[in-house]
């Protein structure tokens, strides 16, 4: 497992988070290992629905994901410690998007009394994108209660306040997490 970056905003040794990807011929799948002190999370969501608008709020994991590199669009997904999910294709970061209501998109949430593993299952067809051998992006978790939250990426920005919305910081995931 890949240890995730904490973005400098908030330094707390209470959380973690690791993350592994593998890919078959069908789907791209990401494990999450999520130490917390305490999830912060709401039973205001669906675990089947994919229009939890607000989820991020809480404590979730995200994986922002797109085939090949450069390709403009990419899909948004998150996913709960309760296994409620969101889903939204960005078309241009914070000026278009599309709500996405199906994908062939799973989550599987394990717990342990040291952690939790929080795996996401997502079918290539439905990540924008033209290549087939290349899986670009990057990986965050939010965690911790609103106003102090802890945030983690595979590659941070280097502004104050995180932005997970920058394609020019997406690498190509499968190698970096190799």
């Amino acid at each position: 497992m890949h240890k995730l970056h904490q973005h400098h905003s908030n330094i707390s040794d209470d959380y973690s988070v690791s993350v592994s990807i593998n890919s078959d011929s069908k789907y791209l799948k990401i494990t999450y290992r999520v130490i917390s002190p305490k999830f912060n999370t709401s039973n205001n969501f669906s675990a089947t629905d994919l229009d939890n608008w607000g989820l991020w709020e809480f404590d979730v994991v995200e994986a922002f994901l797109q085939k090949g590199q450069d390709s403009g669009q990419y899909l948004e997904i998150q996913a709960s410690p309760l296994s409620q999910r969101f889903a939204l294709r960005v078309i241009k970061p914070r000026e278009e998007t599309i709500k996405v209501a199906e994908l062939d998109f799973t989550v599987n949430v394990t717990e342990s009394s040291e952690f939790i593993e929080i795996t996401i299952a997502i079918a290539l067809d439905d990540i924008p994108g033209k290549s087939d051998a290349l899986m670009y992006g990057n990986i965050f978790a939010c965690l911790g209660p609103k106003g102090n939250q802890h945030f983690f990426a595979l590659k941070i920005n280097s502004e104050i306040k995180p932005d997970f919305h920058r394609p020019d910081l997406f690498c190509n995931l499968l190698e970096e997490l190799a």
